[in-house]
């Protein structure tokens, strides 16, 4: 078994040149964790490094892994990673020469290294129900140091998968079929790694199958509708969900529905939520004529209304339409989170007006979404007492306010820490069943 050796605190992230050392210990000592952020220069990576060198025995950090020791597991949950695995099979003596079958055999060579990544597996708080028939998934990645790039990932891991089931007998299915054991095959430099997945969110915190709009922004426009348990938050225009995904995943005590006319749209929502882990439904509706809603009959509303090219097809009206529409299903006391790019701001505010409505508050400066600048707009209903229009008030958002972080360092940030902990793998299988 190998071991990496341990590394400085000035060790540059994303540096992947290191010799390797053999060790005694076993394979199933080493733990890998998957950092929050993608991007290794991003303040939630930086954070995510300093957590490390506080509360385990770093080994290595790479972009997309970190590798390190724990004297005790309770630690584990505290971690700001997407997921903690630990190393149950490892080879760091790949050749040129090798094929896809030698590779698979370098990680079924030892079969008690996989027992012994089991026994830990349990110590972490995970464990079998009664009777249950034992099934596994193997998800698979080829990073771009590794050595043999025309060697594909995938197949070495359909070679390894019926391996695994002549070795263990255990069933092949689906990751949607919530596996007892789940696996990732790792290609890297001259090494290739087996991870078994120990803790995870409990909820699909990373990028969606069909992506809509990137997640750090959704959570930025969820955030600012101030969610509540119960609160019943729709989406007219949902697309593929992207909002009321966020949204799910970190207030899933709240009820959400989204809207489209698109069968095409509500067919990606279906398969993002799926993805996801989290309970959304769905229903095909004109979010101008919600005819299915009663007055007053929602707490918030989310969403980003055709702009630009995408509104001069709809309507000229579109935006009358949908403020007079929503208006009309939003309680007195509810809000509105509307996404819009900049250049629709005088027109969505005065249709928002005119459905007896105010904005609260527009977000400046606006920000870039794409090759647009864009803005968040926050409206609620007008005081029936009152037939003056608040001031729209210009600047952050309200809980933007009094940080030292700005913009989407301050939104990554926010949702890193706003996301669900990590819960052992197990668990999150029987979430999900339940659900």
């Amino acid at each position: 078994n190998f071991k990496f050796p341990s590394i400085g605190m000035n060790h540059a992230l994303g540096s992947s040149v290191l010799l390797l050392t053999t060790c005694l210990d076993s394979a199933a000592s080493l733990y890998t964790a998957v950092p929050p952020s993608p991007n290794p220069k991003s303040k939630v990576t930086k954070d995510f490094r300093i957590q490390l060198d506080e509360l385990v025995e770093l080994q290595r950090l790479d972009d997309g892994r970190a590798w390190f020791d724990v004297t005790t597991t309770s630690v584990l949950s505290s971690l700001n990673a997407r997921s903690i695995r630990i190393v149950a099979s490892q080879n760091h003596g790949v050749v040129e020469s090798d094929d896809e079958n030698s590779l698979a055999s370098y990680i079924n060579s030892n079969p008690s290294d996989i027992h012994d990544a089991i026994s830990t597996w349990e110590k972490t708080g995970n464990s079998l129900t009664d009777n249950e028939p034992v099934s596994f998934t193997i998800s698979s990645k080829k990073w771009d140091s590794f050595i043999i790039p025309e060697l594909s990932a995938t197949t070495t891991r359909r070679i390894l998968t019926q391996q695994l089931v002549e070795t263990f007998n255990w069933t092949l299915v689906r990751n949607s079929e919530s596996p007892t054991y789940k696996f990732h095959l790792l290609l890297f430099e001259s090494s290739v790694v087996l991870e078994l997945v120990a803790l995870d969110r409990p909820t699909g915190t990373n990028e969606l199958p069909k992506p809509g709009f990137k997640r750090v922004e959704s959570f930025a426009l969820v955030k600012s509708l101030d969610i509540q348990p119960d609160d019943v938050v729709i989406d007219p225009m949902c697309g593929k969900g992207t909002f009321l995904i966020e949204a799910a995943t970190i207030w899933p005590s709240a009820k959400y529905c989204g809207m489209d006319t698109s069968m095409d749209q509500l067919e990606n929502a279906k398969e993002n939520i799926e993805a996801a882990k989290v309970v959304v439904e769905l229903e095909s509706a004109d979010a101008r004529k919600l005819a299915d809603w009663n007055d007053s009959s929602v707490d918030k509303i989310v969403c980003c209304p055709p702009f630009g090219r995408q509104f001069e097809k709809v309507s000229d009206s579109l935006y009358e339409d949908l403020m007079k529409e929503w208006s009309r299903v939003l309680k007195e006391t509810g809000r509105m989170a509307i996404l819009l790019d900049k250049g629709n701001v005088a027109s969505m505010t005065e249709a928002i007006q005119n459905a007896n409505c105010q904005v609260d508050q527009c977000r400046t400066p606006s920000f870039q979404l794409g090759n647009i600048r864009a803005t968040i707009l926050l409206a609620s209903k007008r005081s029936n007492t009152s037939c003056e229009q608040k001031e729209t008030e210009f600047g952050l958002l309200w809980w933007e306010k009094g940080n030292q972080r700005f913009g989407r360092s301050l939104w990554a940030a926010m949702r890193s820490e706003a996301l669900p902990s990590l819960v052992p793998y197990s668990y999150k299988r029987r979430l999900i069943e339940k659900t």
